[in-house]
């Protein structure tokens, strides 16, 4: 039988080993891969995706370099977390088209960065109702990992992001506040992939992973753990991370903060 002062101490050290756990491991959706350009070869050079099992508007979205937003507005869907098999999803705008127009708010102290490497007055921010997080998200973004930059953007050459290296069982941090939209691995080229809408306008994507921490769904905070570095495409343990604005991509160190 434990007596009094026993019993305490192993609660405590029980406590102790709980509060040390690591992440929870989530398992990766095994779905039917998206490749853009096989897709176009199908049906004839149009762009038009027919849902398949695992499918996600999310995912589609981002193979095809679109805001998911838009993708909605153009298919008239009003839940971009409700689509069915077989359904048709256009990726074009469709002629005629006219966007709702929200009532703007736009904060005077905010900035934006631009696909021209420059920043841009608060006037010329989308005139979209926006959270009020967005003055620190496009301030301070955290580097997702530590280590060496093997490759810069480079949108010319198909570099749609940037590879940092690290080690094996290196911990994948979000580099900022927002809702997990994607998990899995049918994006060709991305191996396990974990994709954060941060809001309307801006998304950060993780690639190439070995462990996953999160579920699609999850409302996430900036540094929470998500992943675990893995294997890339070169047979490098590296990371390849994106940010995107409306689905194209963006050179994520005029984003990233320089103290990593």
């Amino acid at each position: 039988m434990l007596t009094c002062s026993k019993l305490i101490s192993t609660v405590i050290i029980v406590s102790f080993f709980v509060g040390c756990s690591p992440p929870r491991k989530v398992a990766v959706d095994e779905r039917i891969t998206i490749d853009r350009n096989v897709e176009i070869d199908q049906i004839g050079g149009a762009l038009i995706r027919y849902v398949q099992p695992g499918d996600t508007l999310h995912g589609i979205a981002f193979i095809a370099g679109l805001n998911v937003k838009d993708v909605a507005a153009w298919n008239e869907i009003a839940d971009v977390q409700n689509i069915t098999i077989g359904q048709r999803i256009r990726l074009t705008k469709p002629i005629g088209f006219v966007a709702r127009e929200p009532e703007p708010v736009v904060s005077s102290s905010s900035i934006d960065v631009d696909s021209s490497n420059k920043q841009v007055s608060p006037t010329e921010l989308p005139k979209k109702p926006l959270p009020t997080t967005l003055q620190s998200m496009v301030s301070v973004w955290h580097w997702p990992v530590e280590g060496e930059v093997l490759r810069q953007f480079s949108q010319a050459n198909g570099q749609q992001g940037i590879d940092i290296s690290a080690q094996t069982g290196d911990i994948v941090i979000a580099t900022n506040a927002g809702e997990v939209v994607y998990v899995g691995n049918s994006l060709k080229g991305y191996g396990n992939l974990v994709i954060v809408q941060h809001n309307e306008i801006y998304l950060s994507a993780y690639a190439h992973n070995d462990e996953i921490f999160v579920r699609e769904g999850e409302q996430i905070k900036a540094q929470q753990r998500i992943a675990s570095v893995g294997i890339n495409r070169h047979n490098e343990t590296a990371l390849h991370f994106q940010i995107r604005k409306n689905g194209q991509p963006l050179n994520p160190l005029l984003f990233l903060s320089k103290a990593g």
